[in-house]
């Protein structure tokens, strides 16, 4: 059993650049995939105020000051889907969070991580982490379900030294595709700050080619295999770069 990432000519597949929103629908329409990856200066939202400029002069200049840069720079319909996904997360949260519930088919696995800041030298307590995934099938949820619906989410809170653990199962690759499996990750600190964080990755996937092992080594986990389950480790370390 069993993301997003910098393309590299070298690698057998296109992956959309940092800042990028990426949908497709899957070929066999079981569903469709969405990808994203944390916001910068180069991306398609914000491109396209730049060409707008160009053609509306400083008018529109005026118009962008006036839009928050965490809300124009982030694709809007994740950013509601967010939100909307935050409805559901529970009154009272421990450091432990389930993503998969017991009877989820798929491989065990439990999620052991750490939440960082100041360059990985202080941890960082009290903070939601949020985590979403593909099922064991490659899919977030059902097409009626909608665009951004992830039906495999958790939440789970950072203990005095920064740390969290989640119960869910391996999550697969996306149907026809070849981008890794992954888990995706937010992280709210207690004073209200969003940050996106790394994806996690499984080092003994197939998909993951030597040129984004050396990129992406932060977010890559050994995996360790017991009694029919599987374990991993992972650092999130937050950066001002990636609020969102």
């Amino acid at each position: 059993m069993t993301g997003w990432f910098e393309s590299d000519p070298n690698d057998d597949f296109t992956i959309p650049p940092l800042g990028v929103t990426h949908s497709r629908e899957a070929k066999d329409d079981r569903s469709f995939e969405v990808f994203h990856s944390a916001p910068c200066s180069q991306n398609s939202s914000a491109s396209r105020p730049y060409d707008m400029m160009k053609r509306t002069g400083l008018a529109v200049l005026v118009v962008l000051a006036l839009i928050p840069l965490s809300v124009s720079a982030v694709d809007r319909d994740f950013l509601e889907a967010w939100e909307r996904a935050q409805k559901g997360r529970p009154e009272r949260l421990s450091s432990t969070g389930t993503i998969a519930l017991r009877g989820e088919p798929g491989t065990p696995l439990r999620i052991d991580g750490q939440v960082l800041t100041n360059a990985g030298r202080a941890s960082v307590r009290d903070a939601v982490v949020f985590a979403w995934q593909t099922d064991a099938q490659g899919i977030y949820d059902r097409r009626e379900a909608g665009l951004h619906s992830w039906r495999l989410r958790g939440w789970a809170k950072t203990d005095a030294e920064g740390r969290f653990r989640f119960k869910t199962i391996r999550p697969v690759a996306y149907p026809n595709g070849r981008e890794p499996a992954h888990v995706h990750f937010t992280v709210q600190r207690s004073d209200g700050r969003r940050y996106f964080a790394s994806d996690l990755m499984f080092d003994d996937d197939p998909l993951i080619t030597a040129s984004i092992r050396e990129r992406r080594r932060a977010g890559i986990a050994k995996v360790e295999s017991a009694d029919g389950a599987q374990s991993v480790t992972i650092r999130l370390e937050l950066e001002e770069k990636n609020r969102f």
